[in-house]
């Protein structure tokens, strides 16, 4: 007989199977028999790879692909989840995500003690802390393209998975902006 343990998804640590065996009274003497074997079992938690999502705009965030030259724009619509790392403030495991712009700067307006920022206002943005708190600071993210830029440019998103040994940054969303060029006036 084969028997499989299956326990409910997502489910790590300790759990118990129990197995009853009883004769029906059908072996002789002595009424019926039974016995109770408890077997322990110890379910070893898997690693979940953290993901970077891209929303649609909505009504409370924006993710714009086009902007008119020295103009901010709000990029505040990527999230991150991560199962390994779920919590609030001290209870929750640290993330990090960063955010790279090749022709401009990323700035948010949410930073909290909870949130290290590095490189606020520049081209490459790195926001550490729990997943709640990160994402906070993501939805509040503008793109501001470098001075008289005009062309393209792509703003990435990308995190490590900190639960992995061997971890690499996980492939993350890329938003693909034009900025547009304006008529400067002239100036001696």
């Amino acid at each position: 007989a084969l028997l499989r343990y299956r326990g409910p998804l997502g489910y790590s640590g300790e759990d118990q199977l129990s197995i009853q065996v009883d004769d029906h009274g059908n072996t002789g003497a002595g009424g019926k028999q039974s016995i109770v074997v408890k077997i322990p079992i110890h379910v070893q938690a898997v690693d979940n790879t953290p993901k970077l999502t891209r929303h649609s705009s909505t009504s409370s965030t924006t993710c714009g692909e086009s902007v008119i030259e020295d103009t901010p724009l709000s990029i505040g619509c990527v999230s991150l989840t991560d199962k390994d790392s779920e919590g609030i403030g001290q209870s929750a495991s640290t993330v990090r995500v960063i955010v790279n712009a090749n022709h401009g700067a990323i700035y948010s307006s949410h930073v909290s003690h909870w949130v290290k920022v590095v490189g606020n206002g520049t081209g490459s943005m790195e926001v550490t802390g729990p997943v709640l708190n990160v994402n906070k600071t993501l939805s509040t993210c503008t793109y501001i393209p470098s001075t008289n830029y005009h062309g393209t440019d792509e703003i990435t998103f990308n995190t490590p998975d900190y639960s992995n040994v061997n971890s690499v940054d996980i492939g993350g969303v890329t938003i693909k902006m034009k900025v547009t060029s304006i008529n400067d006036a002239p100036h001696f």
